[in-house]
């Protein structure tokens, strides 16, 4: 079933985010690490959906983008990288290779 957008698109996953930012920090807190990391969504047309909903696709787009922009945040604000989970992602470069 395709995703459409009907209605506002906002960030509602702040209070599970933190649970797991906290279980991460404890389960650290004793062990010796350098980094780490917890996985986030990426912006998917497959998550996403079509917009049935703004005015326009840049709206509709840029909402999505102000829920993107608390989840990676609160990661970073809590001394974690972000890891964008987006099988999809590797397509936009797979036609431009590097070295």
């Amino acid at each position: 079933m395709p995703v459409v957008c009907t209605g506002p698109f906002c960030y509602i996953g702040l209070p599970q985010l933190q649970r797991d930012i906290d279980n991460l920090k404890l389960t650290l807190a004793t062990t010796a690490y350098q980094g780490a990391f917890l996985p986030s969504v990426g912006a998917d047309p497959g998550i996403v959906g079509s917009n049935k909903f703004y005015r326009s696709e840049e709206e509709h787009l840029s909402t999505v983008a102000d829920a993107l922009h608390v989840d990676y945040h609160t990661i970073i604000d809590a001394d974690f990288s972000v890891q964008i989970d987006d099988p999809f992602l590797t397509d936009l470069f797979a036609d431009y290779p590097t070295g």
